[in-house]
C-alpha cells in the first residue's frame, strides 16, 4: 500500500520532481520510489507529436485529478469570456478592463525580457503619452503595438514573422531565424552524455520549426497544452536572435485565439507563466530532460487560474468605479432640499431655515402663526398693536358710509341693488354693537376724512357709478377694512434678512493642493483623475524643468486641436496672471504647446509628444 500511495501522493496531489521528493522524504535514497513514481506517470501519458531537440517525444500525463484540473481551467476561462462579453464594447468599462489587464500584460513582458522600466512609463504608453527617449524599452512599446494590433489570424511562419516584426520594430524582416549560435556553437564542440541544452544548433532550426507548426496544427489536445508548449519551445530551441519568449507568448494567444476563445485572448495573462523564477528554471530544465510537458502545465495552471479570477474581479471592480464616479457629489447647497420646505412652515422650524422665494402660496392665516415667534425683540411688538386696533375702528366709518346708501337702492330699479342691500344689513348688524366702543374713533377719522368728508354730499354721485359698475363700486366700502393681509407683509418684509444668510453656501477653502486645484475643471479626455494624476507625476519625473501645477494643467489641458488661453491656466490654477503666462510660456518652450497670436492675444494649442510624432 506504501509503494502505490507514494506515486499518487507525488503526482495527483502535487506533481513533483525528484528533488521535491528527496525533500519531502528527508533522504536520498530514493531512486526505486521514482522509478515507481514515472511508471504510475505512464500509465495516463499521451504522447505529444513534438520532440527534443535530441529527437525524444514529449508527453503530458493525464491522471484522472489532472484531467479534472485541466477541465477546470477551461470552465474558468469560459467565465471570463463570459462576463467580457456582457460589456458594451467601446465602453468606458471596458477601455479600463483592457488597460488594467494590458497594464500587467506589460509589467510581466518587462520582467521577462529584463528591462527595468516604472509603472508611470508602463501606464505612459498604455495612454499614449509616452515620450522618452530609451532604446531598452522598444520590445515592450513594440508588444504593446502587438497586443493592439491583435486580429483572427492562421497560426503559420507568416503571423509569427508578424509578431518578430513588430518586436524588432521593423516592418520588413531583413532576416527571420537565426543564422549563427550565440556563443559560437562551443556547447556542441564537446560530447557530453545527457546534455543540458540552451539552444538549437542554427543549422537544425528550420526543421524543427517546422515540426512545432505541424503539432500545431494537427495535434488534438487542449489549447491550454499547445499554448504553454509554444512558449516553452520557442525558448528552449531559440529561433531567433532575441524576444523568443514575447513571440512564444503572442503565438500562445493566437492559439487561444484560434481556439473559438476570440479576441478577448489578447488580455490573457500567459506572460506571468515565464517570469522568470528559480520555480520555473528548475521546472524547465526538468522537462528538457524528461520530456514531461505536465510540469509547465501544472505550473501554468497553478498561476493563470487566479490570474482570470483577479480579471474577472476587475470588470466588477471597475463597473463600482464608474457608478461611483457617476453619482453626483452631494454638496453642501444639497443639504436643505427644495422639496422639504413647505413641512418646515408646518412645523415651525425657524424661520432663518426658510426662503421667501420658496414659501408655498397660502393663505393669510398661517402668515401670523410663522410671524408671532419671530418678534422677539421688542421693536418689533410695538407696531403690532397698532395694526390691531385700526382694524376696530373701521367698521365704525363703514356703518357711517352704508346707512345713507340705502337711499340710492330705489332710484336704481336694477336687480343688481336688492343682493346688494342684503349682505350690508347682515354684516352691519355685527358691527353696530362695537361701534359704540369707539374712544379711538377720532384717531381714524383723520385717515378717512377723505371718505367721511364727501360722504353726505357725495351719496348721490355714487348711485350712477353703482349703476354702470356695481361690482368695483360695491366692494370698494367692504374691502377698506381689509388690509389685514397687508401689515402681515409689511412685518415679512424685514424678515428675509436673516433667511437669506442661512441657505448661503461658504465659499470653498484655497487650502485645495495642486492636484485638486488643477483637476477641478476636466475637458473631455478618456483618462480618469487619477491617471491624470500619474501622468502629471510622469511629466515631472521625465522633465525636471516643469513643475507639478504645470504639468497638472498640460495633463488635464492637452486634447490635440484645442486652443487655451492664459486665462484658463489662471482659472484652473488659481494663481495670478504673471504666473499663468510665465508657466505657459514655460510649457511652450518645453514643446509642450505650440505659442500662437491671434490677433492681440495668445493662444497655446497641444504639439504631439514622443511617440506619437
Amino acid at each position: 500500500m506504501g509503494s502505490n500511495a507514494l506515486p499518487i501522493r507525488f503526482t495527483d496531489e502535487k506533481y513533483a520532481t525528484k528533488s521535491d521528493v528527496v525533500k519531502a522524504l528527508g533522504t536520498s535514497l530514493v531512486d526505486s520510489i521514482w522509478r515507481n513514481i514515472v511508471g504510475y506517470r505512464l500509465q495516463s501519458a499521451k504522447k505529444l507529436a513534438l520532440k527534443t531537440i535530441p529527437q525524444v517525444p514529449f508527453y503530458v500525463t493525464y491522471t484522472q485529478p489532472i484531467a479534472q484540473r485541466i477541465n477546470d481551467f477551461q470552465v474558468k476561462l469560459a467565465h471570463f469570456m463570459l462576463a467580457f462579453s456582457q460589456v458594451t464594447p467601446g465602453s468606458q468599462l471596458q477601455i479600463e478592463v483592457e488597460r488594467y489587464a494590458k497594464l500587467n500584460i506589460l509589467r510581466d513582458a518587462a520582467a521577462i525580457e529584463g528591462v527595468k522600466i516604472s509603472d508611470l512609463s508602463l501606464k505612459a504608453m498604455l495612454n499614449g503619452t509616452y515620450f522618452e527617449n530609451n532604446k531598452a524599452h522598444a520590445p515592450i512599446l513594440g508588444y504593446r503595438d502587438a497586443l493592439d494590433a491583435f486580429q483572427s489570424a492562421p497560426v503559420n511562419e507568416d503571423l509569427l514573422a508578424t509578431y518578430y516584426g513588430e518586436l524588432m520594430g521593423e516592418e520588413e524582416l531583413t532576416s527571420f531565424y537565426r543564422i549563427s549560435d550565440p556563443d559560437g556553437g562551443n556547447m556542441y564542440h564537446t560530447v557530453v552524455i545527457g546534455r543540458d541544452y540552451q539552444y538549437a544548433p542554427y543549422s537544425e532550426i528550420p526543421d524543427l520549426m517546422e515540426d512545432f507548426f505541424a503539432f500545431l496544427n494537427n495535434d488534438v489536445s487542449e489549447p491550454i497544452v499547445h499554448a504553454v508548449t509554444a512558449i516553452y519551445y520557442l525558448d528552449y530551441i531559440k529561433p531567433f536572435e532575441a524576444h523568443n519568449q514575447l513571440c512564444g507568448c503572442l503565438l500562445a494567444k493566437s492559439i487561444f485565439e484560434e481556439a473559438n476563445v476570440g479576441l478577448i485572448a489578447r488580455l490573457l495573462p500567459l506572460e506571468r507563466v515565464f517570469v522568470p523564477t528559480d520555480r520555473l528554471k528548475t521546472l524547465c530544465l526538468e522537462t528538457q530532460r524528461s520530456a514531461d510537458m505536465t510540469y509547465i502545465v501544472l505550473y501554468a495552471l497553478d498561476i493563470l487560474e487566479p490570474a482570470l479570477e483577479d480579471l474577472i474581479n476587475e470588470i466588477k471592480r471597475a463597473q463600482a468605479r464608474i457608478l461611483e464616479a457617476e453619482r453626483t457629489p452631494v454638496t453642501p447647497s444639497d443639504v436643505t432640499p427644495k422639496a422639504p420646505i413647505t413641512q418646515a412652515v408646518e412645523d415651525d422650524i425657524p424661520l432663518e431655515d426658510v426662503r421667501l422665494e420658496n414659501r408655498p402660496s397660502s393663505p393669510a392665516e398661517p402668515l401670523p402663526e410663522v410671524l408671532k415667534p419671530a418678534p422677539a425683540p421688542a421693536p418689533k411688538e410695538e407696531p403690532r398693536p397698532v395694526f390691531v386696533e385700526q382694524p376696530k375702528p373701521q367698521p365704525a366709518p363703514i356703518s357711517v358710509e352704508v346707512k345713507p346708501q340705502p337711499a340710492p337702492a330705489p332710484v336704481a330699479p336694477k336687480p343688481v341693488e336688492p343682493p346688494y342691500v342684503a349682505p350690508q344689513a347682515s354684516y352691519i348688524s355685527e358691527p353696530v354693537a362695537s361701534a359704540p366702543a369707539a374712544p379711538a374713533y377720532s384717531a381714524p377719522s383723520s385717515m378717512y376724512q377723505e371718505k367721511s368728508a364727501p360722504a353726505p354730499t357725495p351719496a348721490p354721485a355714487p348711485a350712477p357709478v353703482i349703476s354702470e359698475k356695481p361690482v368695483s363700486v360695491a366692494p370698494a366700502p367692504i374691502l377698506a377694512p381689509t388690509p389685514k393681509p397687508e401689515p402681515a407683509k409689511v412685518v415679512a418684509k424685514p424678515a428675509p434678512e436673516p433667511l437669506k444668510k442661512a441657505p448661503v453656501v461658504p465659499a470653498k477653502p484655497m487650502t485645495q493642493t495642486s492636484d485638486e486645484i488643477a483637476l477641478s475643471t476636466l475637458p473631455t479626455s478618456n483618462l480618469s483623475d487619477k491617471e491624470l494624476k500619474e501622468f502629471a507625476r510622469y511629466i515631472v519625473e521625465t522633465n525636471p524643468r516643469i513643475r507639478k501645477p504645470q504639468a497638472l494643467f498640460f495633463a488635464s489641458h492637452s486634447s490635440l486641436g484645442r486652443y487655451y488661453t492664459i486665462q484658463d491656466y489662471k482659472r484652473t490654477i488659481r494663481c495670478a496672471y504673471e504666473t499663468a503666462r510665465t508657466s505657459m510660456d514655460n510649457l511652450a518652450a518645453e514643446g509642450f504647446y505650440q505659442k500662437l497670436q491671434i490677433k492681440n492675444k495668445f493662444v497655446y494649442t497641444p504639439i504631439k509628444q514622443g511617440e506619437k510624432q
